[in-house]
């Protein structure tokens, strides 16, 4: 759990002033595009299954990580969470 933890910080707070960005390290490659929340429609499912170059690793339920669209909340133009 603490590995998505760091990578929640790392691509929201750490990655703020990038759109999109490229992290490697000895064992694992993330491609990052950064999206407004309003645009997340449907809840993140990782591995995202058709993404060029995501290998299938995921065999079960148990491998895969679900991020409910619900967490994401938009930003009024004051700044203020809605």
């Amino acid at each position: 759990m603490q590995v998505i933890e760091d990578f929640i910080h790392i691509v929201g707070m750490g990655m703020m002033a990038f759109q999109n960005s490229y992290l490697m390290t000895g064992n694992v490659v993330a491609s990052i595009q950064k999206l407004p929340a309003a645009s997340v429609l449907t809840d993140i499912n990782f591995p995202m299954k058709g993404r060029k170059g995501m290998v299938d690793w995921a065999r079960n339920s148990e491998d895969r990580v679900v991020i409910p669209k619900s967490i994401f909340t938009p930003v009024s133009s004051k700044g203020k969470y809605v």
